[in-house]
């Protein structure tokens, strides 16, 4: 997050982490190797709720909050933005109208995402607060491309294939096509 100094001194003020939570956080953040912001691992370490970062954010910053969770994007609104940006900036169009979008972010302090959007755009940006895992959740569920859909499900099919066939030809030596072939057929369900 944009402004993480200024908000994790906000949460100490208001009481909300303590500075034992924070030095744990931190050591988690250094395990991470990087995956792990420092509120990312308050919110893990379940030192931090999620949905109070998200009230907090919105109080700070004089903004609306958003839960995406039962929301459907409309066609229409989820073509106000190009998906690229969508999954590049984590926003998610909510409105759009001839003069503005409105999108729900996680980080009101990302100024450069909302410049960008407007300039691109040539419209009003308007932000909505929602959690961040509500942001991920939206994109992954409405913005994931064919690709990456068939590039999982091929995964869970291939991987699962590839145990049954495992179990199914126990210790056949690679080469041992017999064996593979057997156990292929058994797989399809087509047993000799």
């Amino acid at each position: 997050m944009e402004n993480s100094d200024y908000i994790l001194e906000f949460l100490k003020e208001a009481g909300l982490i303590s500075e034992e939570q924070l030095t744990s956080a931190w050591q988690k953040v250094a395990e991470s190797d990087g995956q792990l912001d420092i509120l990312d691992a308050l919110i893990k370490l379940e030192f931090l709720e999620e949905d109070a970062l998200t009230n907090l954010l919105a109080e700070q910053y004089g903004l609306e909050t958003f839960d995406l969770s039962q929301y459907y994007i409309p066609d229409e609104v989820a073509e106000a933005i190009p998906v690229d940006f969508i999954r590049q900036n984590e926003v998610v169009p909510v409105n759009a109208d001839e003069d503005s979008v409105t999108v729900a972010m996680y980080d009101p302090a990302d100024l450069e995402a909302i410049d960008s959007l407007s300039y691109s755009l040539k419209k009003e940006i308007r932000v909505v607060l929602a959690s961040k895992s509500q942001v991920i959740n939206a994109i992954k569920s409405r913005f994931s491309s064919l690709s990456d859909s068939v590039d999982a499900f091929l995964t869970g099919v291939n991987t699962t294939g590839i145990e049954q066939m495992e179990r199914v030809t126990g210790s056949a030596e690679e080469g041992d096509s017999d064996a593979i072939q057997r156990a292929y057929a058994k797989y399809c369900g087509k047993e000799e």
